[in-house]
């Protein structure tokens, strides 16, 4: 990427100077997300910058961080003052330097909000002052949360935690830290065996469930269950089309005038979009 700018921490500057430096370097330097982005705002609307996996062309019709915790539908409390200005500097730079998709940037986003909740909870009065401990206290979190995001957010976490130590970010050096909770990356080689099968059936859906979603799909009559049960059997088919369903516009359907004149011949009847 040409766009890449990297931040150098001064050696001779304290844990909380170089993080102030690093806030004022991504804010001021940076040009992910626009040189008018309101780098002070808690919630970001990037939209105009963040592009669909898998389609080079395709945007989506919002996209907006939120640097706060969602309390209610309404009500969202903001990040800590001590992480909030390091969480913006750290979104801005991963995207500035790095290939970078909306999952990329949710997933980061959710292991910054349980770093907030592990600092608030042991009383940290700043970022610096992070170490394993708070680390491991917001694996804990995210273990008691269950998460189907715990692998990613994890290792997230751990890369946040890599960065702080890396830049002299933090006054004592957490190391290598590695969440203790997350599930290894299976090999190739770890591919074969009793143990692996297991796995594997313990993921897939029953044979019930998956007699089920034909009948559900034949018996849906209201509209909201014909598009879930139509999703399903797509997904079924095809899973990598899920972005389809995805982006589908409202007020989609098309009314084929060869159809119309087969279902006034045969009776027959079906749903378009």
């Amino acid at each position: 990427m040409d766009n890449i700018v990297i931040f150098t921490a001064q050696r001779e500057l304290t844990a909380e100077e170089r993080l102030a430096s690093f806030i004022a370097f991504a804010k001021l330097q940076l040009q992910a997300f626009g040189p008018k982005l309101d780098f002070d705002s808690p919630s970001w609307n990037i939209t105009d910058y963040c592009l669909i996996s898998g389609f080079r062309n395709t945007r989506l019709n919002e996209c907006t961080l939120h640097f706060s915790h969602r309390i209610s539908r309404q009500e969202r409390r903001p990040f800590t003052p001590i992480l909030m200005g390091f969480a913006k500097a750290y979104i801005r730079y991963s995207a500035n330097n790095n290939p970078t998709t909306p999952s990329n940037l949710s997933c980061i986003l959710r292991a910054l909000r349980i770093l907030d909740l592990a600092l608030i909870g042991a009383g940290s009065e700043s970022l610096t002052r992070c170490n394993a401990a708070i680390l491991d206290r917001a694996t804990a979190l995210l273990q008691s949360a269950n998460q189907g995001t715990f692998n990613s957010t994890t290792y997230a976490l751990e890369t946040i935690a890599r960065f702080l130590d890396e830049h002299g970010l933090v006054v004592n050096p957490i190391g290598s830290w590695v969440s203790s909770g997350r599930t290894k990356n299976i090999r190739s080689g770890d591919r074969l065996g009793n143990s692996f099968e297991r796995n594997r059936a313990r993921k897939l859906p029953s044979a019930e469930i998956l007699d089920a979603l034909p009948q559900a799909f034949r018996l849906a009559t209201e509209s909201r269950d014909v598009v879930v049960t139509s999703m399903v059997a797509i997904l079924c088919a095809a899973p990598q089309r899920v972005n389809e369903i995805l982006t589908l516009a409202a007020d989609c359907e098309i009314i084929d005038p060869a159809w119309e004149i087969l279902k006034s011949t045969t009776g027959r009847t079906r749903s378009t979009g």
